[in-house]
């Protein structure tokens, strides 16, 4: 069961004090869950994991240190507050030590003082969440990387032994063609993975400089014909006028669009990709198209997570691993931009890559202009 946000259990024997407490929670928006003992405190907990646990030390004598073990086993990152009358400091932070507690709040302490750590609390546990959720996904992306580059590793070994046992017989050209996608997939893996993992260093640099539109989409048009080879699949551009330049990382802007392109032309067994320049007011957007089998309402929320990809029996056989669209989605943030994507109407998929500034109309000999 997942834990709810905002919602505080607390636990206290004392019945004037628990009406204080849940009032002044309450004043602030939180729900509030309340028990008089140990035991019942742990069944509310069963059925609705709270953000943050409240519990009166006087509890602690009638099995309140086997609620918080308990509480704990359950949710190992709960936030726990101990509401003490002891006044000794020391006392005070041996009790956080010896129980694993977010911090104790004196009885006699001012209602803002108590509203203060419950706000720290849920603040850590939403912290804390996040790192366990970039954890997931750092173990995901690993788990995947390994699959494919194993497969990849077992197609490059069993090929070798074809050419192995005998160099005079089979379409030794179509072995040798094999081999060279096979490795080139393990290498393009492996890439992927290393600029998912710098995206994470610190000092990540960003730079701002004149980056030529026309120039982006000749690039990027070379490499979709290397991408396309013979099959069945036509690419086009579309820029309104030439002469444009946007102020980005041109790096950075090169590498998302060509994930987009290399995720589009993967997904296209045979129809079209279009990659169209749009200049509007305020941004530059670089729309990429294409007739594929398209997103899933439900996994657009998911995509940048990476792997989540489109189950197709067409398409089982091709080479999809995800972390592509990851890397292109973290690096648009990075650059400020905006990445989004769609579901055309008469099918395959649009991603849209919105470059914050206006184009910038550049020509020789001629002053530049804004557009």
């Amino acid at each position: 069961m997942e834990r709810s946000s905002d919602t505080v259990l607390v636990v206290d024997g004392r019945c004037d004090r628990l009406q204080v407490t849940q009032l002044v929670l309450q004043q602030e928006g939180y729900e509030v869950r309340h028990s008089r003992s140990a035991t019942e405190a742990f069944d509310l907990f069963v059925r609705e994991r709270a953000a943050v646990a409240l519990v009166d030390e006087q509890t602690l004598s009638a099995g309140g240190a086997d609620l918080i073990h308990q509480m704990r086993l359950l949710d190992p990152a709960l936030p726990i507050i101990l509401q003490s009358e002891r006044t000794d400091a020391q006392e005070r932070r041996r009790l956080v030590g010896d129980l694993g507690l977010h911090g104790v709040h004196h009885a006699e302490d001012r209602a803002e003082r108590l509203l203060e750590m419950v706000a720290s609390a849920i603040s850590a546990t939403r912290r804390s969440e996040r790192m366990r959720a970039d954890q997931e996904l750092r173990g995901l992306i690993l788990a995947k990387l390994c699959h494919d580059l194993r497969t990849s590793m077992h197609v490059i070994h069993g090929y070798t032994e074809i050419l192995r046992a005998d160099l005079t017989t089979g379409p030794v050209e179509d072995v040798l063609a094999r081999l060279a996608r096979a490795s080139d997939g393990a290498l393009d893996l492996i890439q992927s993975y290393l600029d998912l993992a710098c995206l994470d260093a610190p000092g990540v640099v960003v730079r701002r400089e004149l980056v030529s539109v026309d120039d982006v989409v000749k690039e990027l048009c070379v490499e979709a014909a290397r991408l396309v080879g013979h099959r069945p699949v036509r690419v086009r551009s579309i820029l309104p006028w030439s002469g444009v330049f946007v102020r980005t990382d041109g790096e950075k802007l090169r590498a998302i669009l060509g994930e987009l392109l290399t995720n589009a032309i993967k997904f296209t067994p045979g129809g079209e990709v279009e990659l169209a320049v749009e200049f509007v007011s305020g941004c530059t957007a670089f729309v990429l198209r294409d007739s594929g089998p398209g997103i899933d309402q439900d996994d657009l929320p998911l995509l940048v997570r990476g792997f989540r990809q489109r189950q197709n029996e067409t398409l089982a056989a091709m080479p999809g691993r995800g972390i592509g669209l990851a890397v292109a989605f973290r690096l648009s943030a990075l650059l400020g931009a905006q990445l989004t994507a769609g579901r055309n109407a008469e099918g395959g998929a649009t991603f849209t890559l919105r470059v914050p500034g206006d184009a910038i109309v550049q020509q020789p000999g001629v002053p530049a202009t804004v557009h």
